[in-house]
């Protein structure tokens, strides 16, 4: 509940600097400069979240939920502007936010999955280690618990490969907002680069290849 209040505050506060800061400025301008600084903290994030064959540094899940955040009050702050001129601007910027949120968030479960599925990995082969060096009357019991742990490895497994499934759907919905807001803006200088979105899809299928 306080981590709630916290983050809503936070992104009220990024909505006013924001909305004041840029009041002055024509719409599209204002617009653009909220959504580069917004697209350059989520494909940061999203780009080291798709690393699932590197290790997890320390704070890159509190780094994550800061780009989330960010996401949050660049969404607030595109609302305050005027851009009653301008509508299909608004709504693709919105559109475009809240795709690359999504993003976020869902690699940041997948992520997490997968963690938690190498974490049973491993404790499944040490079983199999110790049931082996074990004397028989400790090989039941030993048996029971590794057979217990392969049955929580495949369920993990299951679910960190639908969250990576969630995530795969969510970079293909934020490469068509993408395109749709470039073309608002006239240029996708200020969004999330391609080539950014290209490490993503790598790194998704290197957990879970998709057919072509």
């Amino acid at each position: 509940m306080g981590k709630n209040v916290v983050a809503l505050t936070m992104a009220w506060a990024l909505a006013g600097a924001w909305g004041g800061a840029l009041a002055s400025e024509k719409p599209v301008e204002a617009v653009s400069a909220l959504v580069q600084g917004a697209s350059s903290r989520a494909g940061a994030g999203a780009e080291l979240l798709a690393d699932f064959q590197g290790v997890a540094e320390p704070g890159l899940f509190n780094k994550a939920d800061d780009a989330a955040l960010a996401l949050d009050g660049a969404i607030a702050a595109v609302q305050r502007i005027d851009t009653s001129a301008r509508p299909q601007l608004a709504v693709a910027s919105l559109a475009y936010l809240r795709a690359a949120q999504s993003l976020v968030k869902s690699l940041l479960d997948a992520r997490r999955k997968a963690l938690h599925a190498d974490t049973l990995d491993r404790e499944g082969a040490q079983a199999v280690t110790d049931l082996k060096a074990a004397k028989d009357s400790d090989r039941p019991a030993l048996l029971a618990h590794m057979e217990a742990v392969f049955g929580q490895s495949d369920e993990a497994e299951a679910a960190m490969k639908a969250s990576v499934a969630r995530a795969t759907s969510a970079l293909a919905e934020l490469a068509l907002r993408r395109e749709l807001l470039a073309a608002q803006l006239g240029s996708p200088d200020a969004l999330v680069p391609e080539k950014t979105l290209a490490a993503v899809k790598r790194g998704l299928q290197t957990v879970q290849p998709q057919e072509e």
